[in-house]
Protein backbone atom coordinates (compact mmCIF):
# COMPACT_ATOMS: atom_id res chain seq x y z
CA UNK A 1 0.00 0.00 0.00
CA UNK A 2 2.97 2.64 0.69
CA UNK A 3 4.61 1.07 -2.10
CA UNK A 4 1.39 2.04 -4.17
CA UNK A 5 0.94 5.84 -2.53
CA UNK A 6 4.64 6.74 -3.49
CA UNK A 7 4.09 5.92 -7.09
CA UNK A 8 0.66 7.65 -7.02
CA UNK A 9 2.19 10.61 -5.42
CA UNK A 10 5.06 10.35 -7.69
CA UNK A 11 3.64 10.60 -10.86
CA UNK A 12 1.54 13.55 -9.33
CA UNK A 13 4.34 15.50 -8.95
CA UNK A 14 4.94 15.16 -12.38
CA UNK A 15 2.35 16.27 -13.65
CA UNK A 16 2.40 19.32 -11.58
CA UNK A 17 6.03 19.69 -12.93
CA UNK A 18 4.87 19.25 -16.49
CA UNK A 19 1.95 21.60 -16.20
CA UNK A 20 4.53 24.52 -14.65
CA UNK A 21 6.96 23.70 -17.38
CA UNK A 22 3.95 24.04 -19.94
CA UNK A 23 2.76 27.45 -18.03
CA UNK A 24 6.32 28.96 -18.34
CA UNK A 25 6.52 27.69 -21.75
CA UNK A 26 3.47 29.72 -22.65
CA UNK A 27 4.52 32.92 -20.23
CA UNK A 28 7.31 33.12 -22.53
CA UNK A 29 5.61 32.63 -25.70
CA UNK A 30 3.06 35.81 -25.00
CA UNK A 31 6.62 37.87 -23.65
CA UNK A 32 7.72 36.87 -27.14
CA UNK A 33 4.83 37.87 -29.15
CA UNK A 34 3.84 40.44 -27.49
CA UNK A 35 7.90 42.12 -27.24
CA UNK A 36 6.60 45.56 -29.38
CA UNK A 37 3.93 45.77 -26.58
CA UNK A 38 6.14 45.05 -23.31
CA UNK A 39 8.66 47.61 -24.30
CA UNK A 40 6.13 50.15 -25.18
CA UNK A 41 4.51 49.89 -21.57
CA UNK A 42 7.74 50.18 -20.17
CA UNK A 43 9.16 53.24 -21.82
CA UNK A 44 7.92 56.49 -20.98
CA UNK A 45 5.96 57.75 -23.77
CA UNK A 46 5.49 61.63 -23.18
CA UNK A 47 2.03 62.21 -24.01
CA UNK A 48 -0.25 64.41 -22.54
CA UNK A 49 -3.75 64.64 -23.29
CA UNK A 50 -5.32 68.92 -24.00
CA UNK A 51 -7.68 70.24 -26.25
CA UNK A 52 -9.11 66.97 -27.31
CA UNK A 53 -6.04 65.40 -28.48
CA UNK A 54 -3.17 63.16 -27.19
CA UNK A 55 0.21 64.92 -27.29
CA UNK A 56 3.77 64.26 -27.30
CA UNK A 57 5.78 66.87 -25.34
CA UNK A 58 9.65 65.45 -25.97
CA UNK A 59 10.70 66.46 -29.26
CA UNK A 60 13.22 63.26 -29.01
CA UNK A 61 10.13 61.08 -28.52
CA UNK A 62 7.85 62.14 -31.39
CA UNK A 63 11.06 61.91 -33.56
CA UNK A 64 11.24 58.71 -32.70
CA UNK A 65 7.41 58.12 -33.68
CA UNK A 66 7.81 59.98 -36.92
CA UNK A 67 10.81 57.88 -37.85
CA UNK A 68 8.79 54.55 -36.82
CA UNK A 69 5.40 55.41 -38.81
CA UNK A 70 6.85 57.76 -41.60
CA UNK A 71 4.88 60.85 -40.35
CA UNK A 72 5.64 64.46 -39.53
CA UNK A 73 5.73 66.25 -36.88
CA UNK A 74 3.28 69.21 -36.04
CA UNK A 75 4.57 71.36 -33.26
CA UNK A 76 2.25 73.82 -31.41
CA UNK A 77 3.50 76.46 -29.93
CA UNK A 78 1.37 78.49 -27.09
CA UNK A 79 0.72 79.81 -23.72
CA UNK A 80 -3.09 78.78 -22.72
CA UNK A 81 -2.45 81.16 -19.30
CA UNK A 82 -1.09 84.23 -21.39
CA UNK A 83 -3.74 86.96 -22.61
CA UNK A 84 -2.37 86.39 -26.22
CA UNK A 85 -4.03 86.48 -29.06
CA UNK A 86 -2.40 83.83 -30.85
CA UNK A 87 -2.70 81.33 -28.40
CA UNK A 88 -6.67 81.91 -27.81
CA UNK A 89 -7.24 81.92 -31.84
CA UNK A 90 -5.48 78.29 -31.49
CA UNK A 91 -7.58 76.79 -28.79
CA UNK A 92 -10.93 78.28 -29.08
CA UNK A 93 -11.17 78.47 -33.14
CA UNK A 94 -8.59 76.25 -34.38
CA UNK A 95 -8.31 72.77 -32.46
CA UNK A 96 -11.62 72.09 -31.68
CA UNK A 97 -11.95 71.74 -35.64
CA UNK A 98 -12.86 68.48 -37.50
CA UNK A 99 -9.62 69.67 -39.82
CA UNK A 100 -7.18 70.24 -37.25
CA UNK A 101 -8.01 66.83 -35.21
CA UNK A 102 -7.63 65.11 -39.14
CA UNK A 103 -3.95 67.02 -38.81
CA UNK A 104 -3.18 65.93 -35.16
CA UNK A 105 -3.83 61.90 -36.84
CA UNK A 106 -1.87 62.61 -40.29
CA UNK A 107 1.09 63.74 -38.22
CA UNK A 108 2.82 63.62 -34.90
CA UNK A 109 1.45 66.45 -32.68
CA UNK A 110 3.66 68.03 -30.41
CA UNK A 111 2.34 70.75 -27.74
CA UNK A 112 4.71 73.23 -25.81
CA UNK A 113 2.86 75.10 -23.56
CA UNK A 114 4.33 77.30 -21.58
CA UNK A 115 1.93 78.09 -19.01
CA UNK A 116 3.23 81.05 -17.11
CA UNK A 117 2.87 81.02 -13.56
CA UNK A 118 2.71 77.22 -13.12
CA UNK A 119 5.23 75.29 -11.64
CA UNK A 120 6.41 72.52 -13.81
CA UNK A 121 8.86 69.33 -13.57
CA UNK A 122 12.36 69.68 -14.51
CA UNK A 123 11.81 67.00 -16.70
CA UNK A 124 8.55 69.27 -17.94
CA UNK A 125 11.56 72.33 -18.45
CA UNK A 126 13.80 70.31 -20.16
CA UNK A 127 11.69 69.21 -22.73
CA UNK A 128 9.78 72.50 -23.28
CA UNK A 129 13.35 74.28 -23.45
CA UNK A 130 14.65 71.43 -25.64
CA UNK A 131 11.71 72.93 -28.50
CA UNK A 132 12.52 76.49 -27.46
CA UNK A 133 16.04 76.43 -28.49
CA UNK A 134 15.72 74.30 -31.23
CA UNK A 135 12.92 76.60 -33.36
CA UNK A 136 14.26 79.48 -32.10
CA UNK A 137 10.55 80.70 -30.29
CA UNK A 138 10.56 83.41 -27.94
CA UNK A 139 7.51 85.27 -26.56
CA UNK A 140 5.91 85.18 -29.31
CA UNK A 141 3.12 82.82 -29.26
CA UNK A 142 0.51 80.90 -31.16
CA UNK A 143 2.85 79.17 -33.66
CA UNK A 144 2.26 75.97 -35.66
CA UNK A 145 5.49 74.43 -37.25
CA UNK A 146 5.66 71.42 -39.64
CA UNK A 147 8.69 69.48 -39.48
CA UNK A 148 10.35 66.37 -40.73
CA UNK A 149 10.91 63.07 -38.13
CA UNK A 150 13.96 64.10 -37.80
CA UNK A 151 12.68 67.88 -36.47
CA UNK A 152 14.26 69.64 -38.76
CA UNK A 153 11.62 72.44 -39.79
CA UNK A 154 9.78 72.54 -42.65
CA UNK A 155 7.24 75.42 -42.58
CA UNK A 156 6.30 77.98 -39.76
CA UNK A 157 2.59 79.88 -39.36
CA UNK A 158 2.59 82.40 -36.46
CA UNK A 159 -1.44 82.20 -36.10
CA UNK A 160 -2.96 85.75 -35.83
CA UNK A 161 -6.43 85.80 -37.63
CA UNK A 162 -6.20 82.66 -39.62
CA UNK A 163 -8.88 79.71 -40.02
CA UNK A 164 -8.01 76.32 -39.70
CA UNK A 165 -7.98 76.12 -43.86
CA UNK A 166 -5.31 78.96 -44.19
CA UNK A 167 -3.46 77.50 -41.54
CA UNK A 168 -3.19 74.25 -43.43
CA UNK A 169 -2.59 75.71 -46.53
CA UNK A 170 0.50 78.05 -45.40
CA UNK A 171 1.89 74.65 -43.55
CA UNK A 172 1.57 72.54 -46.65
CA UNK A 173 0.64 74.19 -50.19
CA UNK A 174 -2.80 72.26 -50.96
CA UNK A 175 -0.60 69.18 -50.78
CA UNK A 176 -2.37 67.33 -47.57
CA UNK A 177 -3.32 63.86 -47.77
CA UNK A 178 -5.22 63.19 -44.29
CA UNK A 179 -4.32 60.01 -42.38
CA UNK A 180 -5.52 57.55 -39.89
CA UNK A 181 -3.50 57.76 -36.25
CA UNK A 182 -0.13 55.39 -36.12
CA UNK A 183 -1.67 52.36 -34.50
CA UNK A 184 -0.33 51.78 -31.15
CA UNK A 185 0.86 48.04 -29.99
CA UNK A 186 -1.71 45.87 -28.54
CA UNK A 187 -1.53 42.85 -26.72
CA UNK A 188 -1.75 39.96 -28.68
CA UNK A 189 -3.71 36.36 -27.25
CA UNK A 190 -2.42 33.88 -29.89
CA UNK A 191 -5.34 31.65 -28.34
CA UNK A 192 -8.42 34.36 -28.41
CA UNK A 193 -8.10 33.63 -32.22
CA UNK A 194 -8.25 29.90 -31.88
CA UNK A 195 -11.09 30.20 -29.00
CA UNK A 196 -13.27 32.27 -31.89
CA UNK A 197 -12.80 29.67 -34.32
CA UNK A 198 -13.74 26.97 -32.33
CA UNK A 199 -16.36 28.44 -31.02
CA UNK A 200 -17.41 29.21 -34.30
CA UNK A 201 -16.96 25.77 -35.34
CA UNK A 202 -19.14 24.25 -32.99
CA UNK A 203 -21.68 26.87 -33.75
CA UNK A 204 -21.94 25.76 -36.83
CA UNK A 205 -22.01 21.90 -36.28
CA UNK A 206 -24.88 22.93 -33.56
CA UNK A 207 -27.02 25.31 -36.23
CA UNK A 208 -26.40 22.88 -39.02
CA UNK A 209 -24.82 26.11 -40.89
CA UNK A 210 -22.57 24.83 -44.08
CA UNK A 211 -24.14 21.21 -44.05
CA UNK A 212 -26.56 19.60 -46.98
CA UNK A 213 -29.48 18.99 -45.87
CA UNK A 214 -30.66 15.87 -48.16
CA UNK A 215 -35.07 16.61 -46.88
CA UNK A 216 -34.17 20.30 -48.54
CA UNK A 217 -32.45 18.62 -51.80
CA UNK A 218 -35.35 16.35 -52.39
CA UNK A 219 -38.29 19.13 -51.57
CA UNK A 220 -36.54 21.70 -54.51
CA UNK A 221 -36.34 18.56 -57.00
CA UNK A 222 -39.92 17.47 -56.69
Amino acid sequence: MGNAQAKVQLAFQRIVAIIGVLILLFILYLMFVNWGFIKYKLTRQFETKRFGITWRTNLLKACSVGQQHNRQLMIVYIDSRANDAGSKRLIENIMPTDLFKSMANTYIPVLCDMQQGIDITSTEKANQDEIVKRYDLGRTYGIVILADSNGYERRKVVVTKENVNEVLAKLVDGKYQPLAAPPRPQFRNPLRKKAKKAAAQVQKAVTGEGQINPQRDEEEQK
